[in-house]
């Protein structure tokens, strides 16, 4: 089970039952974000579309068309594909103004941004509140592009206890002197009448600009825990009560007009993560109720006078412009008919404005269709040319790691490789500053080539780590910075058959622990945890090898990776299970010293000492472990 640091996207909060299989995947798997969201964000993109006036193209003047001709035209028509394929147009443009707070009501439901929760305290949070008692710590992203802070946020939650929020306004890591602000019921009915319950409260931050800072309203909000008492201390939701509001020109009528930012981040990008696209309201009637088509995703177009249209682009001055579009339509590429009619259209259309989107459409009928990995992987890559060719620093970062993404999720290691070095290559040279981003980079480059355990990825992993060293100079979070090196050192040298372990530590009742000082004795290191499923599943057979082998001279460490507030969920554990080894815990998880030090980055991670104090085997588990034990025993 891979390291646990999610954070998952839920498409709406009310929808109950979608937020349980979510949240209850998280439980089970427990994986870090850029690894937890390789298949489910590639499957999410927003479907794409070819135009039906395309299917006119194949009818010639004073002729019959050919049969490859209404195959073609057929299959276009067919498409319907979630929005048209054109190219760009000039639009009307017009000028909304920030308002602060108001909105959240006036857009009613929709999907909310999520803060993942965590007991450890995050690098960078300097100061704490006073008093706290069960607090859970998180933290996000505010602002756009080059002006982006990072805010903390502590939620203090005893059991059976109203919570306390804490955020950390200035944005500077201290927090001791941060007001908290109580989270309160709230309640409501879904569209089917049943009834939600909430916690939550509003807080007013000042997002950066370029031309200063604007006031705006932030909705945090949190499960009801009589309702859901095993989740909700998981995530925290986040939701934007700010945008834009004035009034739009479109087809020459002024509209009423309203934007939301769902991203929470203060930018309105049009060319983002697709799940957090802009919301607009055009109140098309004036009448200041959301009628049918009113409200739209940034990303699709929508319906007035009779005719298509999208928004184009958006400042951050608040500056929107318009354009006319053409008719969307709505289904996925779902043959191989359709799927060559889109691959000529965008071979005649290379400067259409959803090209991008078509060739995702197409990388998802290849993956998950046709099952062609091979035309899959070309689609990736000429989705790569296409965003090099655009030259959108924004559009480009969001494709790099998408694309990495995608390269995982079809188990094309190699291409993961190489668009890891192609998103390295343009982080140090767009946005050398971006130690976020150039840290995720780093650690996934690291895991991946470490994993096989092969000299040369090995080398070349040592060399990623001394180059980041030089390029981290100047980082403003250095107590970060040495955790993230200290991990990628951890996992450069991974124990391996024939190397040798330092362990020692005083265990759960009190005695010292030192397996230098065990030699003599074969002795099992586990690392594990409670909540690790895979864990707790082979915890029976190192229990039956135990129960065979000790009095011969066979001892098990456990090494828990629990979170500080487990201690005495790891007691209980240990005893309604009768296991009677030494138990390491110091309440760090993944952070805890020597798992960090050998590059534990999944669980179970075992290894197999033998008495001379050298390792026997790494990862070796149930009928192996018991096979191996007959042997080093004899």
């Amino acid at each position: 089970m891979r390291n646990k640091d999610w954070s998952i996207s839920i498409a709406m909060l009310m929808a109950h039952a979608k937020i349980e299989r979510c949240l209850h995947a998280i439980l089970e798997q427990r994986l870090v974000p850029s690894r937890q969201r390789r298949l489910g964000r590639a499957a999410a993109i927003v479907v794409i579309v070819v135009s039906f006036a395309v299917t006119l193209v194949a009818v010639r003047v004073h002729a019959a068309p050919s049969e490859h001709e209404q195959t073609k035209s057929q299959a276009l028509g067919e498409l319907n594909t979630g929005r048209a394929i054109v190219g760009s147009k000039a639009g009307e443009t017009s000028k909304l103004n920030w308002q602060q707070s108001g909105l959240l009501d006036k857009f009613g439901d929709f999907g909310p941004r999520t803060l993942s929760m965590d007991e450890v305290v995050p690098a960078g949070l300097k100061s704490r509140p006073n008093g706290l008692v069960a607090p859970r710590y998180g933290k996000f992203e505010i602002g756009p592009a080059g002006k982006a802070v990072t805010t903390f946020v502590i939620v203090d939650g005893p059991k059976g206890h109203p919570a306390t929020l804490y955020v950390n306004r200035k944005a500077d890591g201290e927090m001791i002197d941060e007001t908290g602000h109580p989270m309160t019921l709230k309640s409501g009915k879904r569209p089917d009448g049943s009834e939600w319950t909430l916690y939550g409260t509003q807080v007013s931050l000042d997002i950066p600009f370029t031309e200063g800072s604007r006031k705006a309203n932030l909705e945090f909000l949190r499960f009801d825990p009589q309702r859901k008492p095993d989740l909700y201390e998981l995530s925290l939701f986040l939701a934007a009560d700010y945008g834009y509001a004035g009034t739009t020109t479109i087809d020459g009528k002024p509209v009423p007009t309203l934007v939301l930012d769902t991203s929470c981040t203060g930018e309105i990008n049009l060319m983002g993560n697709r799940n957090r696209m802009p919301l607009f309201w055009f109140d098309f009637n004036g009448d200041g109720k959301r009628n049918a088509g009113e409200v739209v995703n940034g990303s699709q177009p929508f319906q007035f006078h009779g005719k298509w249209w999208a928004v184009t682009s958006m400042g951050n001055d608040g500056t929107i412009c318009i354009a006319s579009d053409e008719m969307p339509l709505n289904n996925k590429v779902s043959t191989m008919a359709q799927a060559r009619a889109l691959e000529e259209y965008l071979a005649a259309n290379p400067n259409a404005r959803n090209f991008r989107d078509g060739l995702q459409q197409l990388f998802m009928y290849y993956r998950d269709e046709a099952k062609d990995k091979k035309r899959a992987l070309a689609t990736l890559e000429r989705e790569y040319q296409y965003l090099v060719a655009r030259a959108n620093a924004k559009e480009l970062k969001e494709g790099l790691r998408f694309q990495f993404e995608c390269y995982v999720g079809i188990e094309a290691e190699d291409r993961a490789l190489v668009a890891l070095e192609r998103e390295h290559a343009f982080l140090v040279k767009e946005t050398p500053r971006d130690f976020g981003a150039l840290g995720t980079n780093l650690e996934e480059w690291v895991y991946r080539l470490t994993a096989s355990n092969k000299p040369a990825s090995l080398a070349k992993a040592r060399k990623l780590v001394t180059r980041a060293k030089k390029e981290f100079v100047g980082n403003p979070a250095p107590e970060g910075t040495s955790h993230l090196f200290a991990k990628c050192e951890g996992m450069c040298g991974r124990p391996v058959v024939g190397g040798t372990l330092k362990i020692a530590f005083t265990a759960l009742d009190g005695t010292r622990v030192d397996l230098a000082a065990m030699k003599g004795n074969v002795v099992l290191v586990d690392y594990w945890a409670t909540w690790c499923g895979p864990c707790v599943a082979s915890l029976p057979a190192i229990k039956s090898a135990y129960d065979k082998y000790h009095t011969k001279g066979f001892e098990v460490i456990g090494i828990s990776l629990d979170g500080a507030e487990s201690m005495d969920t790891v007691v209980k554990f240990l005893k309604d299970h009768s296991l009677s080894w030494p138990q390491s815990f110091d309440g760090k998880g993944w952070d805890t010293p020597s798992a960090v030090t050998y590059g534990i980055t999944a669980i179970p991670a075992t290894f197999l000492v033998g008495k001379d104090g050298s390792i026997a085997a790494v990862g070796i588990h149930g009928d192996e472990l018991v096979t191996m034990l007959a042997k080093l025993l004899k």
